[in-house]
């Protein structure tokens, strides 16, 4: 089965405009948002990848303030494709975990509300997972407020359309991640 997903392509004055949010921030809602509060867990991760505020590393290409010895500022902070990459790599890794979880998966790292979340998301094609209640749920503790709600519309039809009505939990799962994940809202500050 082929799957269509929601594409990102940072082009045009949209990107030129406005720069992401960094690794730390977005590090930091997603912690607050699906991970155990208690847990010490970090997208970084996903790549191998530990932040530290006082040594480069990868993650520094994500978006990071850091000093220079001279100058503290936001550094990297513009969508190219290299960083681009690196948060397609970690959320590609992330989307797997959380949909894995449909097939019992390890949840210990994610957070109570969210796995219980998740449950009811991986009945789906059941009615009360394909419910606009079930899919909005999902949407915000992924993406918070962040984004308009012109933005869940899209989604939701996109998801309950014919093209997902029999598909696997797992794999809409993945996709609904995924495609949270990586959108501009999600990415970039305002």
């Amino acid at each position: 089965m082929k799957y269509i997903f929601l594409c990102l392509l940072f082009t045009g004055n949209f990107a030129q405009a406005t720069e992401l949010k960094g690794y730390v921030e977005t590090n930091q809602a997603l912690r607050e948002r699906i991970f155990d509060q208690g847990g010490q867990y970090e997208v970084g991760d996903f790549i191998g990848v530990r932040y530290s505020d006082f040594e480069n590393n990868l993650l520094d290409i994500l978006g990071t303030y850091k000093s220079s010895g001279v100058t503290l500022g936001f550094k990297n902070g513009q969508p190219n494709s290299l960083n681009i990459l690196v948060w397609k790599m970690m959320f590609s890794q992330l989307s797997d975990k959380i949909s894995g979880l449909c097939i019992g998966g390890d949840s210990t790292n994610f957070s109570v509300d969210f796995s219980t979340q998740m449950t009811g998301l991986c009945k789906w094609p059941a009615a009360t997972a394909r419910s606009e209640e079930s899919l909005k749920t999902f949407w915000t503790i992924l993406m918070g407020y962040d984004a308009p709600e012109e933005e869940f519309l899209a989604f939701r039809d996109f998801f309950l359309s014919d093209q997902w009505s029999q598909a696997r939990p797992n794999d809409v799962v993945w996709a609904m991640s995924y495609s949270i994940l990586m959108n501009p809202y999600f990415l970039l500050r305002d």
